[in-house]
């Protein structure tokens, strides 16, 4: 698990499904 944490991609990856979830319940408000 530490390697996981420790890995950069792993970060990356997380920050990038965080901002699309948060665009999409943007999207799903407007609507």
């Amino acid at each position: 698990m530490s390697k996981i944490l420790s890995n950069p991609l792993f970060w990356v990856m997380t920050a990038v499904l965080l901002w699309l979830a948060t665009i999409t319940l943007i999207i799903a408000r407007q609507n």
